[in-house]
């Protein structure tokens, strides 16, 4: 998870480096990991995003997201944080990021397991819900190539009536938009323009009212998708 950007001037490249820095922080700490179990968001496409909670795998702390919509097949990805350094005009600065690490994919009416072996391969398939939900690529070496302006605006009314304080963050070298608040659950808004077609936005959260149709029963039961794909002994 990474809402990174760089921009030009070295000491505007800082202090915009600094505000990210927060606001990424802030996000996977407020508007992930300490969300409560039920915890969801809805967004244009149709998509739920329901917050599972968090268990332990192989020692590391997993924490997972249920994505519904009734076109498409439900599906689970359990993310890790991993902090991230990053050295700008010899500043360190660790971004919190999130890794996804498992993925529960139901394909063909068969549940299947994907792990960290093959997920990078099928996230790069699949339509992102959002830059705040996919791995963060993050360098140890800062390049300010982008004009880059971060401001905060106030009273966004959402389609379901919540109003939100958000982050407006512009990229002027390339014209894209990205809204991100630590007020909702998994802190994406939008991309683009309000009142824009394009990605997901969200209309509405939450906080119960919503169950995960994959149940740690049938987590337990999936299918190893390098079995499936590649047969016994192949992967």
């Amino acid at each position: 998870m990474s809402i990174l950007f760089a921009v030009q001037n070295d000491q505007q490249c800082l202090e915009t480096m600094m505000k990210l820095h927060d606001l990424q922080n802030r996000i996977v700490k407020k508007s992930f990991e300490a969300l409560k179990p039920g915890t969801w968001a809805k967004y244009n496409d149709g998509t739920l995003a329901l917050y599972l909670g968090e268990q332990p795998v192989d020692g590391k702390r997993l924490y997972g997201i249920e994505f519904q919509n009734t076109r498409m097949p439900v599906s689970q990805i359990w993310y890790a944080e991993v902090p991230k350094n990053f050295i700008l005009l010899g500043r360190k600065l660790t971004f919190l990021t999130l890794d996804p690490r498992i993925a529960y994919l139901n394909i063909g009416g068969v549940l299947v397991k994907v792990d960290k072996d093959l997920i990078d391969l099928y996230l790069t398939r699949m339509q992102p819900l959002s830059i705040g939900l996919t791995p963060a690529q993050i360098q140890t070496t800062a390049k300010c190539v982008h004009d880059t302006v971060l401001r905060f605006r106030s009273g966004i009314r959402l389609p379901s009536g919540k109003v939100i304080d958000v982050a407006e963050i512009i990229d002027r070298t390339t014209g894209g938009v990205v809204y991100m608040s630590d007020e909702v659950p998994f802190g994406y808004v939008r991309t683009g323009p309000f009142g824009s077609p394009g990605a997901p936005s969200l209309v509405d959260f939450g906080y119960g009212g919503h169950t995960p149709h994959i149940t740690p029963a049938q987590q337990r039961a999936a299918k190893p998708a390098a079995s499936l794909l590649f047969g016994p002994g192949r992967f």
